[in-house]
């Protein structure tokens, strides 16, 4: 009988890939990279987590898979199981650019400020990650995790903001002068949101907080 081997062959803008390889059988082997991990799923409950190696489809050699095995031999039938492999690498291809309302201090003005940067982004906890962002979706790729995180980012940034012209006094026209400050404060905020999702910020960039100069208020 010819061996089935499943691995990762999803693109390098893919972050979880799900092989449409079900059926496996006693002698296939599942091989994950150093880079990643791969998850066993049943019926959509998770039953095992592989780490990098390659991993024979036999008793006792994946935990948790024995009871599967003995009632495929029972009924002559394959193991049908999905096969997720999420990367874990630290990646910082993740631009991001928000557009908010925000007001004034000096003037008392609503106007629209534009913001942009760069952020380091790694999966430290996929099962998490699956259940809870890729749901029932074949891929998912770092456009798709950037467009999750956006409004994350933009809904924290509108309040660090606001607080700062209010508590610290600043104005609108110069928040662009504390990048760094704003970058370490933002971090925190959007690090404690996505974590229960099983992601890390590693790092968070701001590298311009803008006012958008078309505006007629402000042009006035």
């Amino acid at each position: 009988m010819e061996v089935t081997t499943i691995e990762n062959e999803g693109n390098s803008r893919c972050l979880a890939w799900k092989s449409p390889e079900r059926s496996l059988v006693i002698g296939d082997q599942i091989i994950v990279n150093e880079s990643e991990e791969a998850l066993l799923f049943e019926n959509g409950q998770l039953m095992q987590v592989l780490e990098g190696g390659r991993h024979l489809v036999e008793s006792g050699n994946i935990p948790g898979i024995e009871g599967l095995i003995r009632r495929a031999a029972g009924s002559n039938s394959p193991i049908r199981i999905d096969t997720w492999f999420i990367n874990k690498t630290v990646s910082n291809d993740y631009k991001w650019g928000v557009q908010l309302q925000a007001k004034d201090h000096e003037h008392g003005l609503i106007v629209p400020v534009g913001s942009y940067g760069s952020m380091l982004i790694r999966i430290d906890d996929p099962a998490s990650f699956v259940l809870q962002i890729v749901g029932q979706k074949f891929q998912l790729a770092k456009e798709d995790l950037r467009d999750f995180i956006l409004p994350i980012i933009e809904r924290n940034l509108k309040d660090y903001i606001s607080k700062s012209i209010t508590n610290k006094k600043l104005d609108i026209f110069t928040l662009d002068s504390e990048l760094m400050e704003s970058s370490k404060a933002m971090s925190d905020l959007i690090s404690k949101d996505i974590k229960r999702f099983g992601i890390s910020l590693i790092d968070f960039y701001i590298q311009g907080i803008e006012v958008i100069g078309n505006n007629p208020d402000y042009l006035r």
